[in-house]
């Protein structure tokens, strides 16, 4: 039961919404600097919010060089498909400009393998 209130909790923030929104629409893990530069937020503010999701179980980083990834943990469970598609399902004006900007921008200098199966 814990682990549902602590999935439940950490994406009852917008800001976390905004993160899980943009990892699962890119499809490919993500660099902290893009996320910061779609978001238009601080980088220890959106470092905050990634923390969060990534004690719940929902995303994962890695470290390549001084670059750190992240990425959407994609787990068999129905609890966890579900969370992906209601954050999946949430459109509105926000979420599609932080795509926009996303797919405008140009990806890092070094490319992340995501190993979260």
């Amino acid at each position: 039961m814990e682990m549902f209130v602590k999935v439940l909790k950490s994406v009852s923030d917008k800001t976390r919404i905004r993160i899980l929104k943009l990892l699962l629409s890119a499809g490919r893990p993500l660099c902290i600097c893009e996320i910061v530069d779609c978001l238009g937020l601080a980088q220890y503010n959106i470092s905050k919010h990634v923390k969060e999701l990534k004690n719940a179980g929902l995303v994962s980083e890695k470290r390549a060089g001084r670059f750190m990834y992240y990425a959407l943990i994609k787990s068999p469970d129905n609890f966890h498909k579900h969370i992906h598609a209601a954050v999946g399902a949430v459109s509105d004006r926000e979420t599609v400009e932080d795509f926009k900007k996303l797919s405008k921008r140009s990806s890092c200098a070094i490319p992340a393998k995501s190993n979260n199966g």
